[in-house]
């Protein structure tokens, strides 16, 4: 029966969260729906004074006799239960007597394993109660109480400190207790996620391979000073690796305490699911809403007031990595939303930042007049980049500001294509602003026209390109550097390391051999424009478009 009054946790949690291998059910005579308020030792020379929901402890009483007494005394209390100890080893069980009039008077019984601490069961019930554990699943803050609440029990059966991270070593929960731990634990705890040397070098001793591997506990040996022995432990869904749990303890786990720990794994991992669950059908909702904003238009405006921008200017950011193997590429793009969404809260509270396929979009207000011509924004994302992307994979697109989101569309365009130049484009350049890459941009596009309508880039120089493959000459080098000299034939002939006469003649024969009329300027330019939309063409540079918001 629940109390209004009084935060419960559910018998059914306590006894999931806990497990068999510490606290398990003899009898539950109205099953295990019952709530749990609070946590009272029983005095036989003090009796307590009992509420409904109180879950008494039999300390120190062990003869059958003084079970079935107590049983009776607790017949009309509307307690949670009665938790007693058995008389003979670790996993010697109750009186059957007991646990039968335990069923007749209607109490749940509950046997605590011999060895396991009263003391350990009270602070861990009660952190329970205190955490307020919903009955059921709640959401991921419910899912990330319950996971500290695990980390709590871990610690304390194997009586070291713990942590539960996921795949990309950040820290979801973790013990109470982390004295005595050495400088690698308490920068994790600190930071949330295990810091990159650390990392680096658990990869190189083959700790992440081993885990990968071995279902069971791996024992991690000592690390240098800052990093003391542990015992780590996949966590699993089948054969997929949910994240990881790390014991700091410089001894090896029993045979028992070893299986304990696999065990406690499969609780951590129904959580990790849940989470990964929870997560992913909020980042589902956020990428559809924030999709639908980018397309413009009327429902542009209405979602833009559910995300909370307001209805002031707006500019588009486009981020994406470099090119890698599908997992890694994968972790990297995760990694990428969570970091710029955690550097925009900082500077801008307003952002929104959410994923869009293998491009994470960020929505900006813009403030002042350095936001107006990308400056400001260009140095924030500058900031960024050097602050959190040590590997230089990165990349970012910053669109021109629009005045509504109603034209926000244009924004997220040309974001995406600055992307696509900084993706197609072999210098370092990481950041660029649409007006730094607008003409890069405008012969990507020229290409794909050109491609779409299945023309030949080169027009009529390819006959000049042809010429110089069947007869092993270089006349299309020679029109490049005429055209990349400005017309000067010395300067241009130096380029190749040919006479100046032996330039002319070269001219003369190619323009023989396509027609081109190079005193013309705008041939000139039709000729320079063929030749980088060829080489454009030959790089395949005009593939890797990026995602496009969904309609």
């Amino acid at each position: 029966m629940k109390n209004p009054m009084r935060a419960g946790v559910p018998l059914s949690r306590v006894l999931s969260v806990l497990g068999p291998a510490l606290l398990h059910a003899e009898c539950l005579p109205s099953g295990d729906e019952g709530d749990v308020f609070d946590v009272v030792i029983w005095d036989a020379q003090d009796e307590p004074s009992l509420a409904s929901g109180d879950l008494v402890l039999g300390v120190g009483i062990r003869d059958p006799l003084e079970h079935r007494e107590l049983l009776g005394r607790l017949a009309d209390t509307q307690c949670a239960g009665l938790v007693l100890k058995g008389g003979g080893g670790r996993h010697a069980a109750l009186d059957e007597e007991v646990v039968a009039m335990a069923e007749h008077v209607g109490v749940p019984l509950l046997q605590l394993t011999n060895g396991a601490s009263w003391e350990q069961i009270v602070v861990l019930i009660r952190s329970l109660i205190f955490s307020g554990a919903p009955a059921t699943g709640g959401g991921a803050a419910g899912s990330t109480t319950d996971l500290f609440s695990l980390a709590e029990v871990i610690s304390a059966v194997l009586g070291a400190p713990v942590t539960i991270e996921d795949r990309a070593s950040r820290v979801l929960a973790f013990s109470e207790d982390q004295n005595g731990v050495d400088d690698a634990r308490t920068e994790t705890i600190l930071g949330r996620r295990v810091p990159e040397r650390f990392v680096q070098a658990l990869s190189e001793r083959g700790v992440f391979r081993s885990l990968s591997s071995d279902a069971r506990p791996v024992f991690v040996d000592r690390l240098g000073d800052d990093m003391k022995p542990r015992i780590a432990l996949s966590v699993r869904a089948g054969q997929d690796i949910l994240g990881s749990i790390w014991v700091a303890t410089d001894k090896r786990l029993s045979p028992e305490r070893e299986q304990w720990l696999m065990d406690a794994a499969r609780l951590v991992a129904l959580h990790l699911l849940r989470l990964r669950s929870e997560a992913e059908v909020q980042q589902r909702t956020r990428s559809d809403h924030v999709s639908t904003l980018l397309l413009g238009g009327h429902r542009a405006l209405e979602m833009a007031g559910r995300l909370g921008l307001g209805s002031g200017p707006s500019c588009v950011v486009a981020a994406t990595t470099r090119g890698a193997e599908r997992v890694r590429a994968e972790a990297e793009l995760q990694r990428l939303e969570t970091s710029l969404s955690v550097h925009l809260k900082a500077v801008r509270p307003r952002a929104v930042v959410a994923r869009v396929e293998d491009v994470v979009y960020a929505v900006l207000v813009p403030v002042d007049d350095a936001d107006e011509t990308g400056r400001g924004l260009a140095a924030l994302m500058e900031d960024f980049v050097d602050f959190t992307d040590a590997s230089r994979a990165y990349l970012v697109g910053i669109g021109r500001p629009t005045r509504s989101f109603r034209d926000i569309s244009r924004s997220r365009m040309d974001a995406d294509k600055t992307l696509r130049v900084l993706r197609n484009k072999s210098a370092n350049r990481r950041v660029a602003r649409f007006s730094d890459v607008q003409v890069d941009s405008l012969l990507l596009r020229l290409a794909d026209l050109v491609m779409e309508d299945e023309e030949m880039p080169l027009g009529p120089l390819a006959a000049l390109d042809s010429y110089d493959r069947r007869h092993h000459t270089n006349l299309l080098d020679t029109l490049v550097a005429f055209l990349d000299s400005f017309g000067d034939v010395s300067l241009a002939a130096k380029s190749l390391h040919v006479h100046t006469n032996t330039f002319r003649y070269r001219l003369r024969r190619l323009s023989a051999i396509c027609g081109i009329d190079l005193e013309s300027p705008d041939t000139r330019f039709g000729a320079m424009l063929r030749l980088r939309l060829s080489a454009l063409v030959s790089r395949g540079e005009i593939s890797d478009a990026p995602a496009r918001p969904r309609g």
